[in-house]
């Protein structure tokens, strides 16, 4: 004999519109026996067979999953290719602070767009930290091909930095990003400030030489030294200082490290992704900040989506830029974790409704009656 709570839970599923196969699924995840849930199924579905009358409300209800996983395997399986594409390149590979990089940008248009103006901005970015330095908005007209220079501030560090070009136009994103390296400022010109009043004296009785630290200009590429009343500064031919390995000069590794010093490899983007996934675990935070240095955003949000993933944190979709990369990253975590608190933030109105479909199902499961023990 079926408990009469068991019928009513069944009945309830069915009016619900989930299929025999599911319910009975759920009966003996709940600790009963294929025959119980069986039987079960045969008194929950008697009185819908009996019936004289055609009851539609099982098959609207079978439309409805069937158009809702149909409309899921669109969103999640079926790709959209980009309406254009976008790539740049340098005219260098170093510039110095307080001067420009100029950049030339390609565009590649897959389909006609219905705007004639693209929007365009610059973004130079410091990869160590992630940090945004500037950046700059611009609107162009559709064309294949331009010509941009980008102000370098002359307070700027020297180091390695990343130029971010995002292209927007009629609802469609673009990206390129490409590396380069900034030198300190160019060094100054040899000058010459008076620093005490000129006395015309004899050459014999030429008044005592200044110490050349007392003219101290702090630049290493210069040389120097008090005369005649005067601090002069002359050019170094060889500069040890400027960050710039003049190899035909003679610097060396030996001779000035400062400037010759091996320079760390840059590291690819699969070797940041697989760093960030092993700190996934012991160190969720170290691997969020790992993914913050990669400079393509779909490469960003691949990492957070890997990182929220492996380390079990839901918050970590957040993080993700492409709407529908955090869609699906936060009915994961409703799915596989049975985390429903995100659902509100998902964009898709249907994904969004399977979210919820997925938490209603989880408390109808914890509300099922335990099968009595034997």
């Amino acid at each position: 004999m079926v408990p009469r709570e068991v019928i009513a839970y069944v009945q309830r599923l069915r009016n619900s519109g989930y299929s025999a196969q599911a319910i009975r699924q759920n009966l003996i995840a709940s600790g009963y026996t294929p025959q119980e849930a069986d039987q079960a199924l045969l008194s929950g579905f008697r009185p819908m067979v009996m019936q004289q009358g055609r009851n539609w409300k099982p098959l609207a209800a079978g439309i409805g999953a069937g158009t809702l996983v149909l409309v899921l395997m669109i969103v999640l399986l079926v790709p959209s290719g980009p309406a254009f594409t976008v790539s740049t390149q340098p005219s260098s590979a170093e510039a110095r602070a307080g001067s420009s990089i100029s950049f030339s940008e390609r565009f590649v248009y897959e389909r006609e767009l219905d705007t004639d103006e693209l929007e365009v901005i610059h973004e130079l970015v410091a990869p160590a930290t992630g940090n945004l330095i500037f950046s700059v908005d611009q609107r162009i007209p559709i064309s294949p091909a331009y010509q941009t220079k980008l102000e370098i501030p002359e307070d700027l560090q020297p180091g390695r930095y990343i130029v971010r070009t995002i292209v927007t136009a009629d609802g469609h994103t673009a990206e390129s990003s490409f590396s380069f390296r900034v030198l300190p400022p160019a060094p100054r010109q040899t000058v010459q400030v008076p620093t005490v009043p000129v006395v015309e004296t004899p050459v014999d009785n030429q008044a005592e030489e200044m110490p050349a630290q007392d003219c101290n200009d702090f630049d290493p590429c210069t040389d120097d030294s008090f005369f005649g009343g005067q601090c002069v500064f002359e050019q170094l031919p060889v500069c040890c200082g400027d960050y710039i390995c003049d190899f035909n000069l003679g610097e060396t590794t030996t001779t000035c490290p400062r400037d010759c010093a091996a320079q760390p490899a840059a590291k690819s983007t699969a070797e940041i992704i697989a760093e960030a996934e092993q700190a996934a675990v012991r160190a969720p935070e170290t691997a969020e900040l790992l993914c913050t240095t990669l400079a393509q955003k779909t490469d960003a949000d691949q990492c957070y989506d890997t990182v929220a993933r492996i380390g079990s944190k839901s918050a970590t979709c957040q993080k993700i830029s492409d709407s529908k990369t955090r869609d699906k990253c936060v009915l994961y975590f409703a799915i596989h974790k049975s985390e429903y608190t995100g659902c509100a933030t998902i964009g898709d109105p249907n994904l969004q409704s399977s979210c919820y479909s997925f938490k209603n199902l989880g408390e109808i499961q914890q509300n099922l009656p335990q099968a009595p023990a034997e």
